[in-house]
């Protein structure tokens, strides 16, 4: 997302380099020819204010007036700057707790430590256990649908589920993970939901916000082979797919075989990286 790629919307651009999470990791590059991870998952925030600084930095000579741009800007406008950009954080941190209170399901009654005491824990298991990022928030769903008082059995087979989505595990670092999600889930997260509601609202609100398909580069690459074996249909389909039922848990008929692309990421698709020229 460097600055020749961010739109003044604050939309990254680049369709080039880009890619959607598979397993959760913040140091994700999804650019090969970054080596230095300058781009990486959890650097975006950073990129976003530094490619800001540029754009205030091209425009200052012409903020003072209409009159020929002075060589360097004026004090007032370096002041007016300064502040714009020393807002950004305040309003970065504002924007994602209120997008991630929406994916897990904390829109009733928005606490000030949500993102602290709630997401971010969540985050850390998967990113111990490198899991299925869109998997596990998808899933995350069910557990809410379960209530503050979630069946011990039904908790269990999920927690079974999020395992198996997670590849970085010997046995004995599967066993820990799986009860401190479970302690996670018991001791946290589910106290969090009661003053949410119902736990089937509160699981089909999360739902809206928690897409079940999205297009990872393994998708993409697959799209890609099945269009030149001589599947062009399943372009179009694919689009279907990810416009109009990427949130749907049942597929219509014509795109159910595209089902696939929810399941597990292939052992030949994990990590894949683009370039600026693919």
């Amino acid at each position: 997302m460097n600055t020749d790629n961010m739109s003044l919307l604050g939309l990254t651009i680049d369709y080039g380099p880009f890619a959607f999470l598979d397993a959760y990791d913040p140091d994700f590059v999804c650019n090969h020819s970054d080596t230095q991870g300058r781009y990486a998952f959890r650097e975006q925030p950073r990129v976003a204010l530094w490619n800001l600084m540029r754009l205030a930095g091209s425009l200052s000579t012409l903020i003072d007036g209409p009159s020929e741009p002075p060589a360097e800007p004026s004090p007032e406008t370096v002041n007016v700057i300064t502040d714009i950009l020393n807002s950004y954080a305040g309003c970065f941190n504002d924007e994602y707790a209120r997008v991630m209170r929406g994916k897990f399901g904390l829109t009733v009654g928005a606490r000030a430590d949500d993102v602290a005491a709630v997401v971010q824990p969540f985050l850390e298991l998967l990113e111990r256990g490198s899991t299925d990022y869109t998997f596990a928030m998808r899933a995350l769903c069910d557990v809410a649908s379960m209530g503050a008082d979630a069946d011990a059995q039904l908790l269990d087979a999920h927690i079974g589920q999020m395992a198996a989505r997670s590849r970085s595990f010997t046995c004995v670092d599967s066993t820990k993970w799986r009860a401190d999600l479970r302690r996670y889930y018991i001791d946290v997260y589910l106290p969090r939901l009661r003053q949410e509601g119902k736990g089937d609202a509160v699981g089909a609100r999360m739902r809206g916000e928690n897409p079940r398909f999205v297009l990872c580069n393994w998708v993409a690459q697959d799209i890609i082979e099945r269009a030149e074996a001589g599947d062009e249909r399943v372009v179009d389909r694919c689009l279907d797919l990810m416009t109009k039922h990427a949130f749907d848990d049942e597929l219509p008929q014509n795109l159910a075989d595209l089902d696939v692309y929810a399941g597990p990421v292939p052992e030949w698709g994990e990590g894949l990286q683009c370039s600026c020229s693919s």
